[in-house]
């Protein structure tokens, strides 16, 4: 028999503990999450630093082999991402190879939890609440975007 996860509302907010988050980004992200967690919605921290190594990962998500090595990706690479299950026939997730913000500590990924897991399929005003949330505490939210990431929010100070 294995364990299934017990998720709450806050299991990943040490992730804004981590010491290469910036620490202005860190306390706008906690208000964030103060604000809208205060309203009832179950608001879940999923990702904040990413490591140069995780963003690779990502980048290799929905790009064939040989995209990877006209970027320099090694064969090698490229076997354990697809082991991993960052797959050529998922969607992209990032257009980055190099994160600005999340490289640096200064953005937050965030989903809901609801019925006990993880999801990012909920009304659009739990994720419009969630922006006008970032906006607030003076952060720029993807749900603007062009190219819309509702789950984003980043910090542009220094």
């Amino acid at each position: 028999m294995t364990a299934t996860k017990q998720w709450t509302v806050t299991a990943r907010d040490y992730l804004l503990d981590d010491p290469r988050v910036n620490p202005a980004a860190r306390r706008k992200f906690k208000a964030v999450l103060q604000d809208v967690r205060g309203k009832g919605l179950p608001l879940l921290v999923w990702e904040v630093y990413r490591s140069p190594e995780q963003q690779r990962a990502l980048y290799a998500q929905g790009r064939t082999d040989a995209e990877l090595r006209k970027v320099g990706f090694t064969d090698g690479e490229i076997i354990q991402y697809r082991k991993q299950g960052y797959l050529s026939t998922k969607p992209i997730v990032t257009k980055l190879l190099n994160p600005k913000y999340h490289g640096t500590g200064r953005a937050m990924d965030c989903c809901w939890l609801v019925n006990g897991a993880p999801t990012w399929n909920v009304p659009n005003e739990w994720w419009e609440t969630y922006g006008r949330a970032a906006e607030a505490h003076g952060l720029k939210w993807g749900g603007r975007w062009k190219m819309r990431d509702l789950p984003h929010v980043q910090y542009e100070g220094e």
